[in-house]
């Protein structure tokens, strides 16, 4: 990793905004480790940079443990980490089912959570950034919003937090 360089690992990363922070962090003559649940989205995009990349799904925690240990790895330390899984429920509480919450909270939470969990303890030394999204629906009262607002308040909570341990 050398010193100024853009370095990231990337959770999420095949989706469209996972590809546009790649292209930007390529532009910029940086690198990343990609992440995703599926290795065979993350392919392409791994090829087109010549990054590494770790099929993993980030709510369980020793899959993400392991690509982050292979981040690590393949970019000489952890620098930067960003978090861009998660998924969007669009229901009123009274027709959201506990598998569609436990889903929500799995998918928005957890993996966050997991990822400052995982990254946090290989930055101490030489500090870092963790990015994690949110969405103006942690913060205000939206219709049909109910369990995706609990989970994105609840990254809210965990990344001032985070902060605070510097």
């Amino acid at each position: 990793m050398e010193h100024g360089k853009i370095s990231a690992v990337i959770v999420g990363a095949a989706g469209g905004i996972g590809q546009e922070l790649c292209a930007l962090i390529a532009q910029a003559g940086g690198e990343a480790y990609l992440v995703g649940r599926t290795a065979a989205h993350l392919a392409p995009l791994a090829e087109r940079y010549g990054w590494g990349y770790s099929g993993a799904d980030a709510s369980d925690w020793e899959q993400l443990d392991a690509a982050v240990a292979a981040a690590q790895g393949a970019l000489g330390g952890i620098q930067s980490a960003v978090c861009l899984a998660g998924s969007l429920l669009l229901k009123p509480a009274h027709l959201t089912s506990r598998s569609d919450l436990e889903q929500t909270i799995q998918a928005n939470l957890i993996t966050a959570f997991g990822l400052v969990r995982a990254c946090a303890p290989r930055m101490v030394a030489g500090g870092g950034s963790i990015v994690l999204m949110s969405s103006s629906a942690g913060g205000i009262g939206l219709s049909n919003h109910e369990a995706i607002a609990m989970c994105k308040a609840g990254v809210e909570g965990l990344v001032r937090s985070a902060a605070a341990c510097g």
